[in-house]
């Protein structure tokens, strides 16, 4: 299992538009890894549009985005690049 601990610096943290940029980049992975976003004790998949919105993700909040499988350093990377680029794809 790979995974990365990040703060989120986009002023508008996870909401509808940026959550489904967001699960497009964990998509890209789907058929090869299994991918997760945890904050604080939650965690849930994050290929899952009402999992991520659920949590919550702000400004300012730490998540870890960890993965498993064929593709998970990759995946993770990609995943991280995008919501420290300003969640740009």
């Amino acid at each position: 299992m790979t995974e990365r601990t990040i703060t989120i610096t986009n002023a508008v943290g996870l909401h509808s538009m940026t959550a489904s940029n967001f699960i497009k980049t964990a998509e890209k992975y789907k058929d090869t890894t299994r991918i997760f976003i945890t904050k604080g004790n939650r965690r849930t998949n994050a290929q899952s549009l009402l999992g991520v919105l659920a949590l919550g993700v702000y400004k300012n909040d730490v998540i870890t985005i960890s993965a498993e499988g064929k593709d998970e350093v990759e995946a993770v990377e990609a995943i991280c690049s995008f919501l420290l680029d300003g969640f740009s794809d």
